[in-house]
């Protein structure tokens, strides 16, 4: 990754080299095998490396505010929109790059700075990422914005203030559905891909169950799970990160992983674990065999559901940065 992320000026030898802006060029056989999400950040970089008066917005604006991104569509195209009311310099002369233009409205209380580049503000790059990537998309960061200890009102004053524009009416149903305490952006794929394709169930994320503790007598942790479905079935979603320890830590990892597991199960619960990249093809079709195999006619009631609508929750030490 560091060796695609050192973006070199063209070289004479351009079959090895990739163009990607006409200045900045990467090793071509490094950038044809990275995934999408390496290339966007490569071509973010690239970006505020060569713009001036172009500001830099979307999903791109969330990579340079250290929000993190879903990018369930693998984008790999950089979004900018000139400052004011700038019309955008002709389309021949970017339809074919790694930068796209945007014709929109963009007032300067609408812009910061980030290291030196010009970045649309985290509300306006919540609105736009709403416009331009969906519903999903503009979720997704907001959870994790708010996970990262924003507030709910900060995007709610942006919204109230710029009602009149388009895009605003998205913006304010994604808010809506937007929960705290969501740790990942799988979580909030997850979510979003059950309540859409399967609107009858009832999905709980963040349960807390508790759990009798492996070291003391008596004891017990309060342990959350990722989504609790119809308040029986459990799922998990475990990235590489998790298993991508020293041999002692892993088995430590897969140990508590395992007792969770038999204690969940003894007490009327099924558990579901995925890959992030298995969500798309695999989790609805797991979920709708394992309802249809299962029938539980006395839900667990060890679990409690938290209220994450309101606020940060009690295990969330983060202070609202707004």
């Amino acid at each position: 990754i560091s060796k695609m992320l050192t973006m070199i000026r063209h070289h004479d030898d351009t079959y090895a080299y990739e163009p990607l802006t006409r200045r900045w060029s990467t090793p071509r056989l490094d950038y044809e095998q990275a995934p999408a999400h390496e290339k966007l950040d490569l071509h973010t970089r690239v970006a505020a490396a060569s713009v001036r008066t172009a500001v830099i917005t979307s999903l791109a604006a969330g990579i340079l505010h250290h929000i993190p991104i879903l990018n369930h569509t693998n984008q790999v195209v950089v979004h900018l929109t000139l400052p004011g009311r700038q019309q955008p310099p002709p389309r021949s002369q970017w339809e074919n790059s790694i930068l796209r233009y945007r014709y929109a409205v963009l007032p300067d209380t609408d812009i910061c700075l980030i290291g030196g580049n010009r970045v649309t503000t985290l509300a306006r790059t919540f609105t736009d990422i709403c416009t331009i990537n969906g519903e999903l998309e503009g979720l997704a960061f907001l959870e994790a914005a708010l996970h990262m200890g924003h507030s709910k009102q900060e995007f709610q004053a942006y919204i109230d203030r710029n009602d009149h524009r388009w895009g605003m009416v998205r913006a304010q149903k994604v808010l809506d559905q937007a929960l705290y305490g969501i740790e990942s952006v799988y979580e909030t794929y997850a979510r979003y891909i059950i309540t859409t394709m399967l609107p009858a169930l009832q999905v709980d994320p963040q349960a807390i169950i508790p759990i009798p503790s492996r070291w003391y007598y008596d004891g017990f942790s309060r342990r959350r799970v990722d989504l609790l479905i119809e308040r029986f079935i459990i799922i998990e979603i475990d990235g590489r990160i998790k298993y991508q320890q020293s041999q002692d830590k892993l088995i430590e990892v897969l140990s508590d992983q395992v007792y969770r597991e038999k204690h969940l199960i003894r007490h009327g619960y099924h558990v579901l674990r995925f890959a992030p990249w298995e969500l798309k093809t695999l989790l609805i079709p797991t979920l709708t065999q394992t309802l249809g195999m299962l029938h539980c006619d006395h839900a667990p009631d060890v679990h409690l559901i938290p209220n994450l609508q309101a606020g940060h929750p009690s295990w969330d030490n983060r202070l609202a940065v707004a």
